[in-house]
C-alpha cells in the first residue's frame, strides 16, 4: 500500500460521512498479524445527514449506528485489503483509547478524555481499519496538545462534578441526565462542548441521539 492509497480510503470514508482521525503505528503487531491502524470517525458536521439517509437509521431494528458503521467501514476494509475493528465489539475488545494515544492526532486531555487536535473532546470512533504492513506510513508528525495552552474548561464545566479525581463517574452522570427538568446535558455533555476546538462541529441533533442511549444504557 502506498500514501496514495491513503488517500484513496480517505475519500470511501468521505462518501460515507467518515474520516480518518488518526494513524496508529504498533511497536508490537497487534494479535502478531497487524502493524498499523487508521482510526475511524464521524466527519463532523456531515455524518450525521449521511447516517439519517441510511437503511439502518430508518429501520425499527435495534443498534443502528453500530450496524451502520459495520456494514460501511467492513465494505471499505474489504475493498482495501484491510481488516476492520469495532468499539462494540467483545472478542477481541479493542483498545481504542490506547490505540488514539500512540497515533499521530490524539492526547489525554485534563479530564482524561482523549483530545483530538482539530475535533477537540468531541471525538468519537466508529471503528478501525488495520494493515499488515506499515510501510506505506511516512514521516508522522505529532504536535504538541492543544491542553498545553488552554485554560482548561473542560475541568470546571460539568454541573454535578463527574470528572474527579481522574476518574468519570458515570452512575453520577446518568442519575443527573435523568433526573434533572431543565435536561441541561441532553443536548451534549458539557464538558466535551466546553473545548475550545471542535465545539460547534457536532449537530445538537446527533449529540441527542447519543445522549437518548447513554442514559438508557442501550446500544447505539
Amino acid at each position: 500500500m502506498t500514501a496514495n492509497k491513503i488517500l484513496e480510503i480517505e475519500l470511501e470514508l468521505k462518501k460515507n460521512g467518515l474520516t480518518n482521525l488518526g494513524i496508529a503505528v504498533f511497536k508490537k503487531k497487534f494479535l502478531q498479524k497487524y502493524e498499523v491502524a487508521l482510526l475511524i470517525g464521524p466527519n463532523e458536521p456531515f455524518f450525521w445527514d449521511n447516517f439519517k439517509k441510511s437503511k439502518e437509521f430508518n429501520s425499527s431494528r435495534k443498534n443502528p449506528l453500530n450496524n451502520w458503521s459495520k456494514r460501511i467501514i467492513d465494505e471499505i476494509s474489504k475493498k482495501f485489503s484491510g481488516k476492520a475493528f469495532y468499539p462494540f465489539q467483545k472478542n477481541p475488545v479493542i483498545p481504542f483509547y490506547d490505540w488514539a494515544l500512540i497515533s499521530d492526532k490524539f492526547w489525554e486531555s485534563p479530564v482524561k478524555l482523549l483530545v483530538h487536535e482539530n475535533r477537540g473532546l468531541m471525538v468519537s470512533f466508529r471503528g478501525a481499519i488495520a494493515f499488515k504492513n506499515k510501510n506505506f506510513i511516512k514521516n508522522m508528525v505529532k504536535n504538541t496538545s492543544p491542553c498545553v495552552s488552554c485554560t482548561a474548561p473542560c475541568k470546571s464545566t460539568c454541573p454535578v462534578s463527574a470528572f474527579r479525581n481522574n476518574k468519570y463517574d458515570v452512575e453520577t452522570c446518568i442519575n443527573f441526565i435523568r433526573s434533572t427538568k431543565e435536561n441541561i446535558c441532553i443536548n451534549g455533555c458539557l464538558v466535551r462542548r466546553s473545548c475550545p476546538i471542535g465545539q460547534s462541529l457536532r449537530k445538537i441533533e446527533q449529540s441527542k441521539f447519543h445522549m437518548k442511549y447513554f442514559i438508557n444504557e442501550d446500544k447505539l
